[in-house]
C-alpha cells in the first residue's frame, strides 16, 4: 500500500501533466509589433528523468527558430523544441531566432532529477502560467484593450495566482498539502482560462 507522500506526489504529477496538455492547445499568437528580440521563454525548468516537455517560445514574431542542447546526454531537444530528460544532471537549451539579417538567442537552464519535489512542480507550472500572463498582457496592450473589463479581470486573477505560486515555491514547508493541491488546481484552471483569452485576443 502506497504511503501518503507517494500518493500526494502522484496527484502533483497529475496536475503537472494536465497543465502540459493545456499548453499544447495554445496558439501562441504574436503581438502586432513583436520582433524576435522580444521573444520570451522559461528561464529554468526542472524535469524528471524520462519526461518530455515542449519549450514554448512566445512573442517571436516571424523569426525562424532553432534549438540546441549543451548536453544532449542529459536533456536532448528536437527541431520543434521537444525536450527529453535523459539522465540526472544539468543542461542549457539555447534558442536561436533568426529574423532577416538579425540573430537573437535566449536560454533555458534544464535540471534533470530522478524525482521532482512538489516545490519543483509548483515552480515550473507557475513559470509557464506567468509566460501565458505576459503573452496575454502584451497582446492586450498591442490591441489597446488593457482597460477592457474582462481582460482586466483575467489578468488580475492570473497575477494573484502567480504571486501565490512564487511564494509557495520559495517556502513550500509553510503550506499544507491541501494548500499546495489547491494552488495547483488554481494554476491549471487559470492556464486554461489564459489560453482561451490569448486565443480570443489573437482572433481580433
Amino acid at each position: 500500500m502506497e504511503n501518503r507522500k507517494t500518493s500526494f506526489m502522484k496527484r502533483v504529477a497529475m496536475f503537472v501533466m494536465a497543465l502540459a496538455v493545456v499548453l499544447t492547445t495554445v496558439l501562441i499568437p504574436v503581438p502586432a509589433k513583436a520582433a524576435a528580440k522580444d521573444a520570451i521563454i522559461v528561464s529554468s525548468y526542472t524535469m524528471q528523468k524520462g519526461e518530455k516537455w515542449t519549450l514554448n517560445v512566445y512573442n517571436a514574431g516571424k523569426a525562424k527558430i532553432s534549438y540546441k542542447s549543451s548536453k544532449s546526454s542529459v536533456a536532448a531537444v528536437s527541431k520543434k523544441g521537444l525536450v527529453t530528460a535523459k539522465k540526472a544532471g544539468s543542461a542549457t537549451i539555447t534558442v536561436t531566432l533568426k529574423e532577416g539579417k538579425n540573430t537573437y538567442q535566449a536560454k533555458t537552464k534544464i535540471k534533470v532529477k530522478s524525482k521532482i519535489t512538489y516545490a519543483d512542480a509548483i515552480k515550473r507550472v507557475n513559470a509557464e502560467l506567468n509566460l501565458l500572463y505576459v503573452n496575454a498582457y502584451d497582446l492586450a496592450e498591442g490591441l489597446g484593450v488593457l482597460e477592457d473589463e474582462t481582460v482586466v479581470e483575467y489578468l488580475s486573477a492570473c497575477a494573484e495566482i502567480v504571486e501565490l505560486g512564487n511564494a509557495m515555491a520559495k517556502k513550500p514547508s509553510a503550506y499544507s498539502e491541501e494548500d499546495i493541491l489547491a494552488e495547483l488546481e488554481a494554476i491549471e484552471a487559470m492556464a486554461q482560462s489564459m489560453v482561451e483569452l490569448v486565443n480570443e485576443l489573437a482572433s481580433y
